[in-house]
């Protein structure tokens, strides 16, 4: 997002300095490369992690229920990413200027953007919690159920 942030500044600057009647700016549309390209790999790694991870680590009858969980994420998401909208439009609306308004060249995108990196930030607790989660011990489970085989056949 401070990607994001960075480019939309640029492309904000430059629509309003050259001050067309039309409103657009002169920058190329290949300045969104760089941002569509890192979110495209984020969440492609995202999803092969989360299918892996549900994979190895729920038990065999529960993996499709593991794997629903990643459409739900994303759903849940759609609805937090639109209240965070609504809250961006209450807050900057008390005093006239609002950041997300109709003509692109009088909103403030690139604050949005800048907001959005902050709160992104939270996902550093994520960091935290995965040094401190421990994996499935399967070496236990495969001795325990090679004895149990071995005392069921003799």
């Amino acid at each position: 997002m401070l990607v994001s942030g960075f480019i939309e500044t640029e492309r904000r600057n430059s629509a309003i300095s050259h001050g067309g009647t039309d409103g657009v700016s002169p920058m190329s549309v290949m300045w969104l490369i760089p941002q569509l390209l890192i979110i495209g790999f984020m969440e492609t790694f995202s999803i092969i992690g989360l299918i892996e991870f549900y994979n190895k680590e729920f038990p065999e009858n529960m993996r499709s229920v593991g794997n629903s969980l990643i459409y739900l994420t994303f759903s849940l998401s759609s609805y937090a990413s639109r209240w965070i909208i609504t809250v961006v439009e209450d807050v900057t609306g008390r005093d006239g200027s609002r950041w997300l308004t109709d003509d692109i060249n009088t909103s403030r995108v690139d604050k949005f953007y800048f907001l959005i990196a902050g709160i992104s930030l939270f996902n550093f607790v994520f960091l935290f919690c995965a040094r401190r989660y421990q994996y499935k011990d399967f070496s236990k489970r495969i001795s325990l159920s090679s004895n149990c085989v071995m005392i069921c056949c003799n």
